[in-house]
C-alpha cells in the first residue's frame, strides 16, 4: 500500500547554541519539504520549500524547547515515483525534509541559528509499522548547534512483511480461483496429495498414515 502521509511529532531540540551565549532563546522550527541543496530559487538561495509548516514558539525551554503538543504533517503522494506496481513505486530521491531552527529576539523579528536536512526517502522507505525515535544533528555552516528529536510515522504504508504476506494470500487465491467470500475452493483439491477422511463423531481424528 502506498504512503500517504508524513507525520512528526514530539518535536523537541537540546542543547542549542546561538551567537550570543546569554540571550535567552525562544525558538520555533520552520519545516518544509524542498528539492535537494543543489537546486537553487531564481534568486540565487535554497530553492522554494513545496510544503510548509512552523511550530509554536518555545517561551519557557530555552536552550532545551519542546513542542511535544504539536504534529507536522505532509502529504506524500506528489512525491512518489510511478510505476507499473504500486508496491513497487517509490519516493523521489531528490525531496529533502529541512529543519530550520528560528530563534526570536527583540532586535531581530526571526533569526535562524541552524538546519536539518533529511532525504525524504529515508524516513518513507525505512519505516516499519511502528513509530520512530529520530535524533539528527543541528548545524550552521561545519558547526553542530545543538540536537533535533522527533517521532516519525508514516500513514498509509504496509509494512514489508505484511505487504508479502498478502501478496502470497492474493497469489494463492488466482492459483485456486477463490474470491473474497470464498477463501479457498472447496468444490476441488488442487493439492497432489489427498484429503483426509473427516472424523467419524466419538472417535479421535485418524493420523495420515493410519488412513493410506
Amino acid at each position: 500500500m502506498e504512503a500517504t502521509s508524513l507525520e512528526l511529532t514530539q518535536l523537541s531540540c537540546t542543547g542549542l547554541k546561538s551567537f550570543n551565549f546569554f540571550l535567552k532563546l525562544s525558538p520555533y522550527l520552520a519545516v518544509s519539504v524542498v528539492p535537494g541543496p543543489d537546486h537553487k530559487s531564481r534568486r540565487g538561495g535554497d530553492a522554494d520549500p513545496v510544503q510548509f509548516q512552523e511550530t509554536p514558539v518555545d517561551y519557557v525551554g530555552n536552550r532545551n524547547p519542546v513542542w511535544e503538543n504539536y504534529t507536522v504533517s505532509f502529504d506524500l503522494r506528489p512525491y512518489f515515483i510511478s510505476s507499473q506496481s504500486s508496491a513497487n513505486s517509490r519516493v523521489s530521491g531528490d525531496r529533502y525534509v529541512k529543519f530550520v531552527v528560528q530563534i526570536t529576539c527583540p532586535v531581530f523579528r526571526s533569526r535562524p541559528i541552524g538546519e536539518v536536512w533529511i532525504p525524504l526517502r529515508e524516513l518513507v522507505e525505512e519505516f516499519s509499522g511502528a513509530p520512530r525515535l529520530m535524533n539528527y544533528k543541528v548545524k550552521s555552516a561545519d558547526e553542530v548547534v545543538g540536537i533535533l528529536h522527533f517521532s516519525s510515522t508514516v500513514k498509509g504504508k504496509q509494512p514489508e512483511g505484511m505487504a508479502r504476506a498478502a501478496s502470497a494470500v492474493a497469489s494463492r487465491r488466482w492459483r485456486t480461483g477463490a474470491t473474497n467470500n470464498t477463501p479457498y475452493d472447496t468444490t476441488s483439491n488442487p493439492s497432489p496429495w489427498p484429503l483426509l477422511p473427516e472424523p467419524q463423531p466419538g472417535r479421535m481424528p485418524a493420523r495420515y498414515e493410519d488412513v493410506f
